[in-house]
């Protein structure tokens, strides 16, 4: 696995670089592509130096929520009409869920953005951790906070199928033991995108 110093300077040329592809359920089966319109959002895809070699921030949703509770998932959410962008969304929703202040993070790019068959536009942000920062879960959104090494995730990738309708969609699972039990969904196809622009082993 590469350090946080060769990953840091890897997405500092491959993200602005890139030729935008809409990913999504659609990769799978064109069928799974929503007809619109799209509730757009921003995820922080937040990445620091670990002992296990760099690792990316992730949370659970608490069991009380009516959107994907219990998930795991980046922090992130809607793009409100205040914000600036999709990195300020990203960095306000941050800050909002797990106390991040916005001035802890260098903000690197984007990855691709990623639709969902559940009707949302994810802009997913990309950023590391500029300054050490306590991390404090806002009770009832968020259930646990956990930084997880990326070996973890490019050990345990793996991809099956869930009804969806009459139609099969895919469903992307990485185990993991914390926040866990996995990241599935949009979030484990965001890690993908990220392995895939790392040059890191992926399964799509």
């Amino acid at each position: 696995m590469m350090s946080i110093g060769e990953l840091s300077n890897r997405l500092r040329a491959a993200l602005p670089a890139r030729t935008v592809t809409v990913r999504g359920d659609h990769d799978f089966d064109p069928r799974l592509r929503h007809p619109g319109p799209l509730r757009r959002g921003a995820v922080l895809v937040l990445l620091r130096g670990g002992p296990d070699g760099p690792e990316v921030l992730l949370t659970r949703r608490a069991a009380t929520l009516r959107l994907l509770p219990g998930d795991v998932v980046f922090p992130g959410g809607a793009i409100d009409e205040t914000d600036r962008d999709d990195i300020a969304a990203a960095l306000r929703e941050a800050s909002e869920e797990v106390g991040l202040p916005p001035e802890a993070v260098e903000v690197l790019g984007r990855l691709d953005p990623h639709e969902g068959v559940i009707g949302w536009r994810l802009s997913p942000v990309v950023g590391l951790l500029a300054q050490e920062a306590a991390l404090v879960p806002c009770e009832g959104e968020v259930a646990a906070v956990a930084w997880v090494p990326l070996s973890t995730l490019v050990a345990g990738r793996g991809r099956t199928t869930v009804p969806w309708g009459e139609l099969m969609r895919p469903k992307h699972r990485m185990p993991l033991d914390h926040p866990g039990p996995e990241v599935s969904g949009l979030t484990a196809t965001i890690l993908l995108d990220l392995l895939r622009v790392l040059g890191l082993p992926h399964d799509a």
